[in-house]
C-alpha cells in the first residue's frame, strides 16, 4: 500500500512540489535484533574495565611490595572502582571474588597492613586475569 501526499510552496516566483510517498507491505524488511550491538558495546565495556582493574591492581602489588602503603591504596581503590565497573554488564565469578579481594585490599591498606593488602592485591589481579577471559553474552536479559 502507497501513500503519496504532495505539499506546494511558491518561492521567489517559483511553484516547488514536495512529494511524500510512505510504504508498507505485508512482508517486512528482516529486523535485526538490537542486543548484537548492545552485547558488543558490552563486551568492549567490560574489557576495558576488567583490563584496567588488572593494571591497578598489578600497581598496587607493586607498591606494597616496595613498602608504600599510600600508593598501594590508591591503586586498589581504582582498580575496586573499574572492576565494579565492568560488573554493571553482568556479574560472573572471578570477577565478583575479584572485587571482594579488591575490598579487602583497601580495608588492610587502610589499617596499614601492607603485606596483607599486597597479598588481596595479588589475589585480586589472578582472579581478574580469569575474569578477563569470561565473555558476557547474556547480559541484554538482565533483569533491571
Amino acid at each position: 500500500m502507497r501513500q503519496v501526499k504532495k505539499i506546494g510552496a511558491f518561492a521567489g516566483g517559483c511553484m516547488f512540489v514536495l512529494t511524500l510517498v510512505a510504504c508498507s507491505s505485508m512482508t517486512s524488511a528482516p529486523t535485526i535484533d538490537p542486543s548484537v550491538k548492545h552485547l558488543q558495546k558490552e563486551n568492549a565495556f567490560y574489557d576495558r574495565n576488567v583490563n584496567a582493574a588488572y593494571n591497578h591492581a598489578r600497581a598496587a602489588e607493586i607498591a606494597g611490595g616496595q613498602g608504600n602503603n599510600g600508593l598501594l591504596v590508591h591503586h586498589a581503590q581504582i582498580a575496586l572502582g573499574q572492576a565494579q565497573e565492568a560488573q554493571r554488564t553482568g556479574s560472573n565469578m572471578p570477577l565478583d571474588e575479584a572485587v571482594m579481594s579488591l575490598r579487602k585490599s583497601v580495608e588492610e591498606g587502610q589499617q596499614n597492613a601492607t603485606q596483607d593488602a599486597m597479598q588481596s592485591a595479588k589475589d585480586a589481579r589472578e582472579k581478574l586475569s580469569h575474569a578477563a577471559d569470561v565473555r558476557i553474552v547474556e547480559s541484554a536479559n538482565k533483569i533491571s
